[in-house]
């Protein structure tokens, strides 16, 4: 999700922790376009709300209730269309820990 000619996320934590220092992850980001403000809220709002299987542990899904409750409470515009964006979002990401674990 990075700028493709910025440098690997770990690489880049690791040269900055040699220097004691934090690296500013925002100029490696693509600027966030106004239709998705909402959506990012919303997803970093209800991230940790999540479904497991079983006794597994495993992460399987993101909590729909949790999605649902927090864009009604917040008057959250076309809802529909957030609802989607937000459980895409977790799904890529949940995807990309997935294969990191896989490594």
């Amino acid at each position: 999700m990075r700028l493709k000619d910025k440098p690997n996320c770990e690489l880049c934590r690791l040269a900055h922790q040699v220097d004691g220092m934090q690296p500013d992850c925002s100029k490696c980001l693509p600027p966030l376009l106004p239709e998705n403000v909402d959506t990012i809220k919303v997803y970093l709002s209800v991230q940790g709300q999540v479904r497991t299987a079983g006794n597994t542990g495993m992460v399987v899904d993101l909590d729909h209730n949790a999605v649902w409750k927090y864009i009604e409470m917040n008057a959250i515009e076309n809802p529909i269309s957030v609802f989607h964006s937000v459980t895409w979002l977790f799904h890529e990401m949940l995807e990309d820990a997935r294969l990191k674990e896989d490594k």
